[in-house]
């Protein structure tokens, strides 16, 4: 056996690394190979352990609810329904009222209808007194709002208003009016009906007329066209 020889089985017999006889599948330190298996595993360890604190965790938090209308509960006095516009969330609604306990969501109202034209107005005075610090869009909003359900909206801004001590001045309404008085013996002082007679006789002097009774009978046969166009004509009430 020559020198090589030797020398390469004993490189074998002791599984040195880096010589180019000994077998691949022959570890070189196989102390080495298993820490570096074991650190290899604990890496993964580690890796699968990050994963899965990094995962979302389903969550069962309700969705965030918005609504126009809401129902303030105290616990000295009869719950209040408050109309917000636009639309607030329970946090914004119980913010509104810091002595209220409780807020919860009131649906929409479908029984709605158009406000007359004195709803509008005390709609209008009531928002504008109550939202005065606010700004135009603001109080636009809140109108539009409370004209969608004007019934319910007056009950809300009254009590709003009540509460705060709020007086609203309500514009005097004038209604036009067109008295027409119509010029005829129907409604003359002259008219006469003796015997509650129908139509009855002019006794306003008229000797144009023919008499009522013979010759010179005072009274007088009404005209044709009823007193339209009398001169003598004078109104009852004068």
């Amino acid at each position: 056996m020559g020198l090589d020889d030797l020398l390469a089985r004993l490189e074998r017999t002791a599984g040195t690394a880096g010589t180019a006889d000994v077998p691949a599948d022959v570890p070189a330190n196989p102390l080495q190979t298993l820490a570096g298996t074991a650190g290899t595993a604990g890496t993964a360890e580690k890796d699968k352990g990050e994963a899965d604190s990094s995962e979302t965790l389903p969550t069962d938090a309700a969705p965030l609810i918005r609504a126009t209308r809401w129902l303030i509960h105290f616990l000295d006095r009869e719950p209040l329904e408050v109309w917000f516009a636009p639309a607030a969330d329970h946090d914004e609604a119980l913010a509104s009222y810091p002595d209220a306990v409780a807020a919860e969501p009131l649906p929409e109202r479908t029984d709605t209808r158009t406000a007359t034209v004195i709803e509008r107005d005390e709609l209008l005075a009531l928002v504008e007194a109550i939202y005065a610090a606010d700004t135009d869009q603001d109080r636009a909003e809140a109108l539009d709002a409370a004209l969608a359900d004007p019934e319910g909206a007056l009950q809300c801004y009254r009590a709003i208003a009540a509460e705060r001590g709020i007086t609203v001045v309500l514009p005097v309404i004038t209604r036009p009016t067109s008295i027409t008085v119509a010029t005829g013996c129907k409604s003359c002082r002259h008219r006469k009906r003796p015997g509650r007679s129908d139509p009855g006789y002019c006794g306003g002097g008229r000797d144009d007329l023919p008499a009522a009774y013979g010759l010179h009978h005072p009274l007088r046969k009404l005209p044709d066209d009823q007193g339209a166009g009398c001169t003598s004509y004078q109104t009852i009430e004068d």
